[in-house]
């Protein structure tokens, strides 16, 4: 029959502070534990609590490529105001892409 230790025995054990060792609990990470009223009840495995690997979270968004940038169009208000004077064969373009 496998021993069974409480939070700050247990962190000792893994050289954790007992505060960690709670998330880990919280988070089900502790192989066989399960909580009795207040208690945690902490089984060992070879004389230590069985921590599994956490997962890790999502990828950076920094990894991925940018889309390429659009096409931009150029309004020149200096030409609007001059071409407004002028005649319609003498204006000169206000769009520049």
């Amino acid at each position: 029959m496998n021993k069974c230790v409480g939070t700050t025995e247990a962190a000792s054990l893994l050289g954790i502070s007992s505060r960690r060792l709670r998330q880990l609990l919280e988070k089900g990470r502790v192989r066989g534990a399960y909580k009795t009223g207040k208690f945690w009840i902490i089984p060992l495995f070879n004389h230590l609590p069985q921590i599994t690997k956490g997962t890790r979270g999502p990828k950076g968004k920094w990894r991925t490529s940018r889309p390429p940038a659009l096409a931009k169009i150029n309004v020149n208000r200096n030409h609007i105001g001059s071409n407004m004077k002028k005649s319609p064969k003498d204006r000169k373009p206000v769009i520049s892409v």
